[in-house]
Formats: C-alpha cells, sequence, structure tokens
C-alpha cells in the first residue's frame, strides 16, 4: 500500500524535474485556489484567469517556496497578490481612460462654438414687436383703413362678450327675484 505524499516531497519532486508532482500538488489545491479567487473577483472568468496565473507564478518561482510554511497557505497567497494586482492594474487603466476623457472634453469645449445655425433659426424667428410696430405703422401709411378695420372688428368681439357676459348675469339673478314676494 503505497502512503500519499505530502506536499513538500511534491514541491522537492517538482524541482527535481518531475512534472507529475506538480500536477498533483495543482489537482489537490485548485479548488481551494479558485475558490479564493471567486470570491475576490465575484467573476468566475476572472477567478480561474487568477487561479491559473497563480499555479504558473507558483512554479515558476518553486524554488523560493519555504518547506517550513503549508504549500496550501503559500499558493493561496500567490492568488489573493494576483488578484489584488489585476485590480489594481483595472483601477489605472480606469483612472487613465478618465483622464483622457477629460483632457479630450477640456480640449473640445475650449474650441469656440459654432453660432451660425443660432444666428439663421433666430433670423427666421417673427420680428420683435418693436419692429412688429413698425412694420404696423408702414402697412397703415400704405392702406390706412386695413388698421382701422382690425380695430372695429376687435371693438365688435369685445362688445359682444361684455353683452353675453351681462346677460348670463341677469338669468342667474332673475330667479332669485322671482321667489321673493313682496
Amino acid at each position: 500500500m503505497a502512503m500519499e505524499r505530502t506536499d513538500q516531497e511534491l514541491v522537492k519532486a517538482s524541482l527535481e524535474g518531475n512534472r507529475s508532482a506538480f500536477a498533483l500538488l495543482v489537482s489537490r489545491h485548485q479548488d481551494s485556489v479558485f475558490g479564493l479567487a471567486v470570491g475576490m473577483t465575484r467573476n468566475r472568468e476572472d477567478a480561474a484567469d487568477m487561479a491559473q496565473e497563480a499555479f504558473i507564478k507558483a512554479y515558476n518561482k518553486l524554488e523560493q517556496y519555504n518547506p517550513e510554511y503549508a504549500f496550501r497557505s503559500w499558493i493561496l497567497r500567490i492568488c489573493a497578490n494576483q488578484t489584488k494586482n489585476l485590480f489594481r492594474k483595472r483601477t489605472r487603466r480606469r483612472d487613465a481612460e478618465e483622464k483622457s476623457l477629460n483632457a479630450q472634453a477640456v480640449l473640445a469645449s475650449s474650441t469656440e462654438p459654432d453660432f451660425q445655425p443660432l444666428e439663421e433659426a433666430l433670423a427666421q424667428l417673427a420680428p420683435k414687436p418693436k419692429e412688429r410696430a413698425m412694420e404696423m405703422e408702414n402697412s397703415s401709411r400704405k392702406n390706412p383703413v386695413r388698421p382701422v378695420q382690425k380695430m372695429a372688428i376687435k371693438n365688435r368681439i369685445r362688445l359682444k362678450r361684455a353683452i353675453r357676459k351681462k346677460s348670463s348675469r341677469k338669468n342667474r339673478t332673475a330667479p332669485a327675484l322671482n321667489r321673493c314676494s313682496i
């Protein structure tokens, strides 16, 4: 019956060139390394990348492993550091993108605005009241009857409204007078 080899023995065998010994280390610890990465990244794809990078780094730095400590804690620390580096890298990239966007916004706002479309739109608007009065005055010189006719029509409309309003008031108060008996 073969006795299971310890992590320290597998590390020693890996350092001597035995690749299957390191594969056994990976299979022993891959679940805990992946679990740590998922817990830190909250993303399975990023976690898988971080776990893979942690094992690659561990393999490349295997000679730095201290056999006085557990291999599991060493590989988990590598994974945690790789994940923190990922977050730092993303933060730096995001900050650089924000600075770039801010710089572009400043450059875009420093150029002089084009008021031509605004001026064209204003030209299409109705004339100002003063201009309108002058136009009306000019038109009355050409046809002096026209402004008077407009005034007459407006006055007739006002008069009709006033008569309707007065008659509606009488109709409201009239029944009240009929009820009173003197």
